[in-house]
């Protein structure tokens, strides 16, 4: 359980900080729900991008569940280069994983109309 604050709401933020007492608070709440950093939740309040270290990869498995698409599709746009992947192993064992923003790169590639 969080302990109740005093928070001053009078202070002036500006677009480019959040103090870091804020961003714990809102953190500790949002972490039974999802899976959120400090850096997440600084990057959509203020509209800039994360950092690159902070780059989202998703299995397989978990972009199936995600989109709904069967294993099959996603090999297949794999094979004809269409959805980049990095694999950690180039062996046939090897995990393939996806960057959340090529997979969204790809994804605005089928936009019908």
């Amino acid at each position: 359980m969080i302990k109740k604050k005093e928070i001053n709401m009078n202070t002036n933020i500006s677009k480019n900080e959040i103090p870091q007492e804020t961003l714990t608070i809102v953190c500790g709440i949002l972490k039974p729900y999802a899976d959120v950093s400090e850096s997440s939740i600084n990057s959509l309040v203020t509209g800039k991008p994360k950092s690159k270290t902070d780059e989202t990869f998703l299995s397989t498995k978990e972009l199936m569940k995600l989109l709904g698409f069967s294993y099959m599709t996603l090999s297949r746009a794999r094979k004809a280069g269409d959805l980049s992947y990095i694999k950690t192993n180039p062996n046939r064992s090897g995990r393939v994983l996806y960057k959340l923003s090529e997979v969204n790169r790809w994804l605005d590639t089928k936009k019908v109309g």
